[in-house]
């Protein structure tokens, strides 16, 4: 085992809280650093934003969906959706001081050298950021978000900020074609083009938030093509010094919390396990290699031992290693999306073929290929007394299930999968949580304490069991 506890530092980025009066600072030593090029701060953004959609965010929310399973401490509360106020502020600060208020500082520095390309990007990250606060609690600060102007800036509604959102990445896309570069070596992506793709992807997700499918099918189109996931690199070793750079999953999975978060009665371990009574599997679909990815056991964990009695989250030898990539955004979410919106506007047959090209790409990655492990659905299938309808559902009804459930597995430990059950009103079923005095999974965050406390124009608290507006209809 290794040593517990020891403060986690990323990167030495941050700023002040989010959303608070943000102070200038006002240099008295001339030997100090008061600037610097917007190149060189691109990276603590990035990293901001990485922060926000791979650690305690993520984690709470695939507690929530039945991904992973709160063991110890405050996570146990966390497994009954126990939550309060004051567990938000840091993440919090995270999204607006270090993410949002640092891209509006560096679009300031691209506009001024005339960095086409670099206030593109920068405006990309700030819609990532953005875009999931107003997912995640509702009503956000958005206008007046990050402006030093505002010392307690208003709350834009939901959908506004969702439409503004969208404009912010269509200048995004303009710039991103212009003159200028994006520094590299900080994400797997690199050039104009590929960040493009990613813009484009970023605009369906948001108009399926909303429920927009033309939209959502539009812009996806031209979105991640296959082999162009977005992803946080973690290229580490195991030495301590290195140990800012592991994947944070990893980090808090064994190296800080080990125990904190498990996977014990994880709806999602069960579907896929084929030890278990739930197992989704059959004829058509072998998931035992996406659960040896997913999920250790005590049985099968390589380095003998679990802090789990039934499952742990796979930090030894699979999804989360210590330099496992993460997935910000992945083509098999934008194919799924496709085939959502596609179903959406009628066509059955379009639909299920991007759920067959996930399934293909499913079959590479767990399989030997040729659909040993994933064979390609028929549309009959889904027909009525097919064999994945009982007789209950329509045809479309029936594949609508198959594509929700298909992404629930594929997004393994994202933000986006939390995000899908509550737009869906938890269409594929997943089970309240054991111990929970609840009728629903959770459907926002509260706001943080540190807003609360500090600026009058938070919204009341609302229960976290009341829908958003976009997921109120």
């Amino acid at each position: 085992m290794k040593t517990k506890l020891i403060p986690f530092i990323i990167a030495s980025i941050l700023l002040s809280t989010g959303c608070k009066k943000l102070v200038e600072d006002r240099n008295e030593e001339p030997n100090n650093f008061t600037d610097a090029d917007a190149t060189l701060m691109a990276p603590g953004m990035v990293l901001g934003d990485m922060l926000v959609h791979e650690g305690e965010l993520a984690r709470t929310a695939g507690i929530w969906s039945g991904h992973f399973t709160g063991g110890d401490r405050q996570y146990i509360a966390l497994n009954t959706y126990s939550t309060t106020s004051g567990d938000y502020d840091n993440i919090w600060g995270t999204l607006y001081a270090e993410t949002v208020k640092q891209s509006k500082v560096i679009q300031e520095k691209a506009i001024e050298v005339n960095n086409k390309q670099l206030l593109g990007f920068a405006q990309l990250i700030e819609a990532h950021a953005i875009g999931t606060a107003a997912a995640l609690w509702g009503d956000v600060p958005f206008s007046e978000a990050a402006n030093i102007e505002f010392s307690e800036p208003s709350y834009d509604d939901q959908l506004a900020v969702y439409a503004g959102v969208q404009t912010l990445l269509d200048d995004a896309i303009t710039n991103l074609a212009g003159v200028g570069s994006i520094p590299g070596s900080i994400s797997n992506i690199t050039s104009a083009g590929s960040w493009t793709e990613v813009a484009n992807s970023l605009k369906a997700r948001y108009y399926l938030h909303v429920g927009n499918f033309a939209n959502a099918k539009s812009y996806a189109t031209a979105g991640i093509s296959n082999g162009g996931d977005w992803l946080s690199l973690h290229p580490a070793d195991y030495s301590y010094g290195d140990n800012g750079r592991w994947n944070i999953y990893y980090s808090f999975l064994d190296w800080y919390r080990g125990g904190y978060m498990t996977a014990d009665d994880a709806y999602l371990a069960q579907v896929l396990d084929p030890a278990s009574s739930m197992y989704s599997g059959d004829t058509l679909s072998d998931e035992s290699g996406r659960f040896d990815w997913y999920y250790i056991t005590p049985a099968n964990a390589p380095w003998g031992y679990t802090y789990g009695g039934a499952y742990d989250p796979n930090y030894q030898s699979g999804i989360f290693d210590i330099a496992g990539s993460f997935s910000l955004f992945s083509w098999v979410e934008n194919e799924l999306i496709l085939a959502e919106a596609e179903l959406a506007g009628g066509d059955a047959s379009a639909a299920l073929g991007h759920l067959n090209n996930v399934r293909a790409d499913h079959d590479a990655t767990y399989g030997s290929g040729a659909g040993d492990v994933y064979a390609p659905l028929l549309l009959t299938m889904f027909d009525a007394n097919g064999h994945f309808n009982d007789g209950s559902m329509t045809q479309a009804e029936a594949l609508k299930m198959e594509i929700m459930k298909e992404k629930y597995m594929s997004l393994y430990g994202q933000l986006e999968v939390w995000n899908d059950l509550r737009r869906t009103k938890n269409l594929i079923g997943v089970p309240i949580k054991a111990g929970a005095n609840a009728t629903t999974i959770p459907q926002r965050l509260p706001y943080p304490q540190s807003e609360i406390n500090s600026n009058d124009n938070v919204p009341s608290n609302e229960d976290i069991y009341t829908p958003t507006k976009a997921n109120g209809n």
